[in-house]
């Protein structure tokens, strides 16, 4: 398992595929780590370099006491980027990772070729519910909120279909390291990314389940209208974990994006 010093905490990775590839960078959504992208990922290899890691606070990264900001995070990933020698990549973010996305999309440009956003907006939710979220997690723990927050990531024909799937990913969950989900929680709360996203001109491309209830399709036509000339993609009989629920779609339309940018 690779790992980094990447500014001022150590960060868990893994980098694949040719090494002449354009490089497409992964970033994972709140309560999750670089494991939601393995489906993905080994649909992407053939054609692109692959780099994952654990956003701060999850996984194996480290996980110092909050709050975080996404300003912070986004600059936890451009650490990253430059520790590993990497210029510039398509970045692709889930919810969390999509605000991280648009971040880096507004304030570093240059080092990325295209911005993907899947399931995320300029603004999720509110301040005080995310204030309340990591209240919860320091106080009783992520556990007492897994019930509540799995039926969000998934539609139930999901958990129906891959019960196991869905048991680990409950796990994932509630691993997640308590200050790390509650760092996150307070730096998606005070997330305002409304005139950063509106500046961004790179390509962009938007994808959404069609069934997310987190950040819903009509989030996702929002933040499409925001980007300038921005594409957007629903996914089917998915909800707010799309590259996990129906991975094989979407690595086909990220694909389809990511070919036309490069051609």
């Amino acid at each position: 398992m690779p790992f980094l010093q990447a500014g001022d905490i150590t960060t868990h990775y893994d980098l694949r595929g040719p090494a002449d590839a354009p490089v497409v960078m992964l970033s994972n959504s709140i309560g999750t780590g670089l494991g939601i992208w393995d489906a993905v990922t080994n649909r992407l290899v053939p054609d692109f370099r692959v780099l994952r890691y654990d956003t701060r606070g999850h996984g194996l990264s480290d996980a110092p006491p909050g709050p975080y900001t996404i300003e912070g995070l986004g600059a936890d990933a451009v650490a990253l980027l430059d520790a590993l020698g990497i210029d510039r990549v398509h970045f692709c973010g889930l919810s969390l990772g999509g605000m991280i996305a648009q971040q880096i999309a507004a304030a570093a440009p240059e080092r990325l070729a295209s911005v993907v956003c899947s399931d995320t907006a300029t603004r999720i939710g509110t301040a005080d519910m995310w204030q309340e979220r990591a209240r919860t997690a320091r106080e009783s723990g992520i556990e007492t909120m897994a019930d509540a927050i799995l039926p969000r990531w998934f539609a139930p024909a999901f958990g129906e279909r891959e019960p196991a799937a869905l048991r680990g990913y409950r796990n994932m969950l509630c691993r997640t390291p308590a200050e790390g989900y509650a760092g996150a929680c307070e730096a998606i709360g005070a997330a305002d990314l409304d005139n950063a996203t509106a500046s961004i001109r790179l390509p962009a491309l938007v994808i959404v389940g069609d069934a997310d209830q987190a950040t819903t399709p009509a989030d996702a036509r929002r933040l499409a209208e925001t980007i300038p000339g921005a594409r957007l993609v629903e996914i089917p009989n998915t909800a707010h974990l799309p590259c996990v629920e129906d991975p094989a779609t979407f690595a086909e339309r990220l694909t389809e994006f990511l070919r036309e940018v490069e051609s």
